[in-house]
């Protein structure tokens, strides 16, 4: 069971990325596999407090609480999620304790997806194009 710290977060969840949705539908497979009763979403899109540009803003990540789950149990999962599924440019699908070099996500699961694939230039259909 998913739920929401602010309200506002869960009024926004519908027009978050769906891949997004897939990555903290399965932590709460996951969590819940493990005796965690849900996963509480703790920030999507905070005004001031993501990049302007960041994945946050573009509605590809989600802050989830780890305190019921534990940072260990995150952590596994953080590896077997960066493990299937590549983000590309040197960045982590999950990332977590150990595996945030800065450090600053000891207390909470970040979750991020890439933009999608944007087409770019113009498609040359014709030799004379």
């Amino acid at each position: 069971m998913i739920q929401f710290k602010q309200r506002e977060d869960e009024q926004k969840w519908a027009f978050f990325d769906f891949r997004l949705k897939f990555l903290v539908e399965l932590f709460d497979l996951w969590g819940r596999a493990r005796t965690t009763p849900c996963v509480l979403v703790t920030d999507l899109d905070t005004p001031g407090v993501h990049l302007e540009h960041g994945p946050h803003y573009r509605k590809q990540a989600a802050d989830l609480s780890i305190r019921s789950l534990g940072l260990a149990q995150a952590e596994e999962f953080a590896k077997w999620v960066n493990a299937l599924f590549d983000y590309g440019r040197g960045f982590k699908v999950a990332i977590v304790g150990s595996i945030d070099p800065s450090g600053s996500h000891d207390d909470h699961l970040h979750i991020q997806i890439p933009p999608p694939y944007k087409a770019m230039g113009k498609v040359r259909l014709f030799e004379d194009d």
